[in-house]
């Protein structure tokens, strides 16, 4: 080999049994690196795990990064103590306890040397309760899905003490709550305190901020009355933030409403000083007046609701309710634009006029109940599926005992309503409120909010059908009297043409007391009509399964 190495060539053998020669620089260059290649080198440690703090339970790693000649051998040891099944370059614990607690190193060898690491101690702490991920802020739109929570470990058992806007909440018990869907109640400040047998922990405190979900609706409100001969409407706008323009129309019935004047509400200017507003009057004559609000590029208005538009009209007519009032598109047409100019839906509607009679001092001597007239109006152009008047602001009577809606039709979100519909254009109903107050002297002081919705059909099906056989008409209502079992539920069915069997069920249901009941119809919201101006009515009781 010296010989060629020293000679101007160097063979090298391949295949098929041909041969190359190589200059003699480059083979010696290729000899004395294979040379140096298989010369063994020592461990050397490049990296490795410092002081580990762990709670007992987790999932600890202790380890090192070695370079050497291979194969390299690893022998961990722990306070001194060699741990002789430890042979690889890391050791891990799936569940720490405090008996891994301790100070441990690694010692890497080869057949050329040894490397020692740095000592590297591991604390284990008790299993205290602790809070992982904390409490983030929220804001959500009334009616969606939402949730505050706190990822925890721990020892078992874990308890969970939450607090809205310092106040504990007894019904909580877990690590999160759900706000399924979410209400406007549900705003506030959220805490949690975590313990377990070991300790405690205590989350920040996240802000749970609920949007109403009104949508963009333009609707009127309560019509207004400054004198006999004068009729003032109200137009509100719900705005949701991204509106830069807003154009609509409002038609009405020419010859009932005269005289018709229009301005834009000084609430209106001081809210969008910006805006430019136009009331298009030219088309006055034939019953329809346009309004158009226009903010410079870029801006929108804010998320408000707010009074945007005053109509004003002369009455000369007696039957005012029968205005035909409708939002339109003519002359303006009805639509909202954002920044892009990119088209928003927005809802139109006229609101029902309303009025509540005083309520009598004294209850009604035949049922023991206050009662109250409602008269509900449309005063639009365009028939109402239905009306749900929701009545808040029933408090406790003298004894402490609360004060009953005792008619009402159904609840929402805890507040009870009557129900009436359809209510045509221009219709006027009649509808009886009845308050039972446990002490009979105590006079309610209801709050009314009538909301358009679509039709509620009360169905009462599968019940035992039973003749009612004790009925009396006397001062304008039927009154029926029979016997009940306790803690079973009753409707009462009623028609007014007995061959026609259309029966239908009057709201609310009664729910037996074991003895004998009576059952008043005044006629709306129970009924659909008052029995008087009928030329017969029919009853039936259904006892429900």
């Amino acid at each position: 080999m010296a010989s060629h190495i020293m000679s101007s060539q160097c063979v090298v053998a391949a295949r098929r049994r041909r041969f190359f020669a190589w200059p003699a620089s480059l083979c010696a260059l290729f000899l004395l690196t294979v040379a140096r290649a298989a010369e063994p080198t020592p461990p050397a440690i490049t990296s490795q795990t410092g002081d580990l703090s762990v709670y007992e339970g987790d999932r600890v790693t202790l380890g090192v990064v070695a370079t050497g000649t291979v194969p390299l051998n690893y022998l961990w040891s722990k306070d001194g103590t060699n741990l002789i099944t430890l042979t690889n370059a890391s050791i891990t614990f799936t569940a720490v306890t405090t008996n891994d607690a301790g100070m441990y190193l690694v010692v890497v060898s080869n057949a050329v040397g040894t490397a020692t690491s740095q000592p590297a101690r591991l604390t284990v702490l008790p299993n205290v309760a602790r809070i992982l991920v904390d409490l983030e802020d929220q804001n959500v739109v009334e009616g969606a899905f939402a949730a505050v929570g706190v990822t925890v470990n721990g020892a078992p058992p874990l308890y969970y003490f939450w607090y809205k806007d310092g106040v504990y909440l007894t019904n909580v018990f877990g690590p999160s709550i759900l706000f399924a869907p979410v209400a406007l109640t549900n705003a506030g400040a959220y805490q949690v305190v975590v313990t377990n047998s070991l300790g405690a922990a205590t989350s920040r405190v996240a802000t749970v901020t609920v949007k109403p979900n009104t949508p963009r609706q333009l609707r009127t409100l309560a019509l207004e009355f400054p004198d006999a001969a004068s009729l003032r409407v109200p137009v509100e706008f719900a705005a949701q933030g991204d509106e830069n323009a807003l154009g609509f129309s409002v038609r009405f019935n020419a010859g009932r409403l005269i005289e018709p004047e229009a301005a834009f509400t000084d609430a209106a200017r001081e809210l969008l000083p910006q805006a430019t507003f136009v009331v298009d009057e030219s088309e006055a004559a034939q019953g329809r007046l346009g309004f158009q609000v226009n903010l410079p590029p870029g801006l929108t208005m804010p998320t408000q609701t707010f009074r945007l538009v005053d109509l004003y009209f002369q009455v000369p007519d007696a039957n005012w309710y029968q205005v035909g009032l409708a939002f339109t598109s003519q002359p303006v047409p009805l639509v909202a634009t954002d920044a892009t100019n990119s088209p928003l839906p927005v809802l139109d509607f006229i609101q029902p006029m309303f009025t509540a009679a005083p309520l009598p001092a004294r209850p009604d001597p035949q049922t023991g109940l206050f009662l109250q007239r409602l008269t509900l109006v449309n005063p639009g152009a365009i028939r109402m599926d239905g009306v749900d008047v929701l009545i808040r602001g029933l408090t406790s009577d003298s004894l402490g005992k609360p004060i009953q809606l005792y008619n009402a039709s159904g609840s929402t979100n805890g507040v009870p309503f009557v129900y009436y519909g359809p209510l045509l254009p221009g219709a006027v109903a009649e509808l009886t409120a009845e308050y039972y107050v446990p002490d009979r002297r105590t006079p309610p002081t209801p709050d009314f909010e009538p909301r358009i919705v679509p039709t509620r059909r009360y169905v009462a099906s599968g019940g035992q059908v039973f003749a009612i056989t004790t009925a009396r008409f006397t001062n304008g209502v039927f009154i029926l009297d029979f016997q009940t079992l306790e803690g079973r539920e009753y409707f009462i069915q009623y028609v007014n043409e007995l061959n026609s069997q259309a029966w239908q069920t009057a709201v609310p249901g009664i729910l037996g007391t074991g003895s004998r009941v009576q059952w008043v119809d005044r006629g709306p919201p129970k009924t659909q009509s008052p029995p008087t101006g009928q030329t017969s009515r029919f009853y039936r009781g259904m006892l429900m399964p």
